[in-house]
Parts: C-alpha cells; sequence; structure tokens
C-alpha cells in the first residue's frame, strides 16, 4: 500500500476564458510528470482560441462543473486530473497521487488553505475515475459551486466512494 503504480491517466484543463497561452502553459506543465498521460483541454461553449495548442480541445459548458462532465466524457483513460488553465503541475504529482488509489471509486484533491474537505477544497487538481462518474452521474449545473458539489458528493458517498485529501496535493 502507498507504492507508486502507473495508471492510466488524462490531464484535463479547465480554460475558463479560453487563453491559449494558460492553457499551453500547463500543457507545458506536464513535462514535470513521471509518466506521459494524455491532454485535454475544455473551453466554454460558443468560444474559440485565437491561437492552436498542443492538445485536444473541447467546447463544453458555461460553467466549471459543465466543463468537468465534458472533460470526463471526453476522457479515453480511466482517471482523470482536472487543473485549471495556468497551473503549473507539481514535479511527479502523478506519481504522488498515485500512491493513495485503491480503486475506482477514490476521489481525490488537494489541500489547500489547511481547507481538507471536498465541498469547500479546491477542485484544481481534482483526480477521479471516469467509471466512478459514469456510476454517480454528472456534476451538473445551476447553483453554485460549494451546492453542486455537495450534492454530487452525496450521491458519490451513497455509491462507496472514499474522499481523500491530499497534503501537498495542490499545484501552482
Amino acid at each position: 500500500m502507498y507504492e507508486a503504480k502507473k495508471l492510466d491517466v488524462t490531464l484535463g484543463i479547465v480554460s475558463l476564458n479560453a487563453y491559449f497561452y494558460e492553457i499551453q502553459k500547463t500543457v507545458n506543465s506536464a513535462n514535470f510528470l513521471t509518466w506521459d498521460c494524455e491532454k485535454i483541454a475544455v473551453i466554454p461553449f460558443e468560444t474559440n482560441l485565437e491561437k492552436p495548442v498542443s492538445c485536444q480541445v473541447t467546447n463544453g459548458g458555461y460553467c466549471i462543473t459543465t466543463m468537468i462532465d465534458s472533460l470526463v466524457k471526453n476522457a479515453k483513460t480511466e482517471w482523470i486530473h482536472i487543473v485549471f488553465a495556468g497551473t503549473y503541475l507539481k514535479k511527479s504529482i502523478d506519481e504522488k497521487y498515485s500512491r493513495y488509489i485503491s480503486g475506482y471509486k477514490d476521489i481525490l484533491f488537494p489541500v489547500v488553505d489547511r481547507i481538507w474537505n471536498f465541498v469547500d477544497g479546491s477542485i484544481n487538481g481534482l483526480m477521479l475515475s471516469k467509471k466512478l462518474h459514469e456510476e454517480v452521474g454528472d456534476f451538473g449545473s445551476g447553483d453554485n459551486l460549494q451546492l453542486t458539489k455537495l450534492i454530487w458528493a452525496h450521491k458519490a458517498i451513497e455509491k462507496g466512494c472514499k474522499f481523500k485529501a491530499i497534503v501537498g496535493g495542490a499545484s501552482l
């Protein structure tokens, strides 16, 4: 237990403002990961990038949660690590997260500013499995982010999921 294991991961990049340079900065920082991974960026509906970036880009919603749902649905891998565009990934953060995964029902997120609960915590660095997302369902939209996360977390707990807050899991 707590040994690093190679995971089949997609780096999902949420870009709320569709700035190509922020997306590319995060894609470039993926070189700090231990293992190579697929990269997908999601931008809001009806927006386009000014310049191309070196990853797949999809349009997927008007809010953070619907964009995350879109990323998970477009991922071709078992796991998806979700970060915001402009984030620099910490060196070997994928290896660190892999140490805490014991099954597909694990949901990992970073502890930021000593906030260790999922509802109030950061969504920048969320890692979950595609299979779990399919079982629990979409985050959806229509409410504020905390309420949406609370409703989704309740459904996940009913399915037997475990939320794991990772100290030192936040990217820059």
